[in-house]
């Protein structure tokens, strides 16, 4: 993939903020891993990503056992921002194709729903 060896790349290392000496220096492809994973489980905060390293073996097997903390998480964001969205991009059309040339009918149904965003309950 041309777009995980441009996240990769050290061209992009002028770029980069400088990290707080108390971060801890982890690996791009297992943070990338990390994002992705938490993309698809819809676990998109920071905090939720670092908690997940502790406790779900998923994210444990993914990461090789590191527990990047919220702040490196957040800076791997912040510093890929343009690679992460087309890494994202091309992650939806492997996982969610498009069907270009069918012929099903895609029918919704539309049933009545009724909100109440006032208080007094539902009628």
């Amino acid at each position: 993939m041309p777009l995980l060896t441009a996240l990769i790349c050290p061209a992009s290392a002028s770029r980069r903020a400088a990290t707080p000496p108390k971060a801890a220096v982890h690996t791009t492809p297992a943070l990338l891993k990390l994002y992705l994973w938490g993309y698809l489980k819809r676990t998109r905060s920071s905090r939720g990503l670092e908690s997940a390293c502790a406790e779900n073996l998923q994210a444990i097997w993914l990461t090789r056992n590191l527990r990047p903390d919220h702040s490196a998480i957040s800076l791997f964001r912040k510093n890929h921002p343009d690679a992460l969205k087309a890494i994202l991009r091309e992650f939806n059309l492997i996982c969610f194709p498009i069907p270009r040339h069918s012929t099903a009918i895609y029918r919704f149904s539309f049933e009545l729903v009724t909100g109440c965003a006032g208080g007094g309950g539902r009628k």
